[in-house]
């Protein structure tokens, strides 16, 4: 399963099938959206995470994270942010001049914001990752990124 499809976008933008854009555009868009996520989730949390497993300084290993451990519907409001913001609005705009943007420039400005937002607020609960692989998320299994944190 994927973080999210074309059907969801209709859900934070109702209008978005009547903007001119093929289904396989809105597709290829949701794929890259999706990528960009994932790269997101690796650089600011996954490294994150691993640190916080790894307490032996000496350990010089890589993991890589597995994707299929992420839960997908935690994801699906900023994979949509992300393919507004940064993919569909930017497609449809005449990229107008300051203080003259038209809708999609200010709709892209939106999203793009609202992923931004979105992504901290999850980093911030606590990212949902099966570690022992059983199906379940347990709270030990749901890790979030302190920032305010003291480390010696």
């Amino acid at each position: 399963m994927a973080f999210a499809a074309r059907s969801d976008l209709a859900t934070y933008q109702p209008d978005i099938g009547n903007m001119g854009l093929s289904t396989s555009q809105q597709d290829t868009y949701v794929t890259q959206a999706i990528a960009d996520v994932k790269r997101d989730i690796r650089n600011k949390w996954w490294s994150v995470f691993q640190a916080n497993k790894v307490r032996d300084r000496s350990y010089i290993g890589s993991v890589e994270m597995t994707d299929s451990k992420l839960t997908d519907s935690q994801w699906t409001r900023a994979t949509v942010y992300r393919c507004l913001g940064f993919y569909l609005c930017p497609a449809l705009t005449k990229f107008n001049s300051s203080g003259d943007e038209d809708r999609f420039q200010q709709m892209g400005s939106f999203y793009r914001t609202a992923y931004e937002e979105e992504f901290n607020d999850i980093l911030r609960d606590g990212v949902e990752y099966d570690q022992d692989g059983d199906s379940s998320i347990s709270n030990s299994e749901k890790e979030a990124v302190h920032q305010l944190r003291l480390v010696r």
